[in-house]
């Protein structure tokens, strides 16, 4: 099929490219880094006989949650990076005009691009969180438990579907925009919205609904007499403040990801709402996308 020819051509071209071959070296040197400073801790915290045997949870859920953070600000960037010119890039070097001129239909050209893309994402996104984590396991001298290795599996793939919910969208953009500079730009303004915007407007929204923040005062006496008293935000406060911004931030595919793998890492049920957003997203994009390239005429 010309699909099939096309994504093997462009997988080649992409796999060997500087900019594959880069993204994947700055992910890895992160996630290696962010790695180090955990470990650090880990292992002074598990030099004290008396409270390691006690209070060390799980291997797997001290590594995925020292990594959790890390990635859900780097991975949505490798993503962007690897979409944002999946369709204007060529549009914009002339090949796909140069391409459509031969026998090749056009939704065969698409597929076959996005094809190659997520394969390209799945490459470049698994190994350096397998390594990271693989290379913690070893360092820290504990043999994970089958159900470890699971749960890192269940975390890899969900990571993958969130980094294919960035990817989707940057070739939405791609799509529409026709301009590399500009779908690149539009993309990362995208992730800055998901990342930093809207967590600002969900406690501004909050916060204007439940008044300004309430406090109960709770007196504690020290071992000298003095009696201190320590401010205390209202639990029923925080409890509404919580469950507003949760609401709100469930716009963003972040908000996804972190509630999978903090049940996953809790070992609490997956809401496998959250796992259907995560798939249905990048679905949903890259769809529109075929069908805008396929109906847009190409000059």
């Amino acid at each position: 099929m010309q699909m099939l020819k096309i994504a093997k051509i462009e997988l080649r071209n992409n796999i060997r490219g500087y900019r594959f071959i880069g993204v994947v070296t700055v992910l890895t040197l992160i996630l290696l880094a962010g790695m180090s400073f955990f470990l650090t801790l880990t292992q002074m915290f598990m030099s004290m006989p008396e409270i390691a045997p006690r209070r060390v949870p799980k291997v797997a859920f001290r590594i995925i949650n020292s990594l959790n953070s890390i990635i859900g600000m780097a991975v949505p960037i490798i993503a962007i990076i690897m979409g944002f010119d999946t369709i204007s890039g060529k549009i914009e070097k002339g090949i796909t005009k140069m391409i459509l001129a031969q026998p090749v239909y056009r939704d065969h050209l698409i597929l076959g691009s996005l094809l190659s893309g997520i394969i390209t994402l799945l490459i470049g996104i698994i190994p350096p969180v397998a390594l990271s984590l693989s290379i913690a396991v070893s360092t820290i001298g504990i043999t994970p438990t089958i159900d470890d290795v699971l749960l890192l599996l269940g975390y890899l793939i969900i990571t993958w579907l969130f980094s294919l919910s960035y990817y989707a969208i940057s070739v939405l953009i791609s799509t529409i925009s026709k301009n590399s500079t500009k779908s690149l730009m539009m993309s990362m303004i995208v992730w800055l919205i998901f990342i930093f915007i809207l967590p600002m407007m969900a406690t501004a929204v909050a916060m204007s609904i439940l008044g300004p923040p309430k406090f109960t005062v709770e007196k504690r006496r020290l071992p000298d007499g003095r009696v201190i008293t320590i401010p205390r935000m209202d639990i029923d406060y925080m409890k509404k403040m919580s469950e507003i911004t949760n609401l709100i931030r469930l716009l963003s595919p972040n908000a996804h990801f972190e509630r999978c793998t903090s049940n996953l890492i809790a070992n609490r049920p997956i809401d496998y709402t959250n796992i259907a957003v995560l798939v249905l997203l990048p679905i949903i994009a890259l769809l529109i996308s075929f069908i805008i390239f396929v109906k847009r005429e190409v000059r």
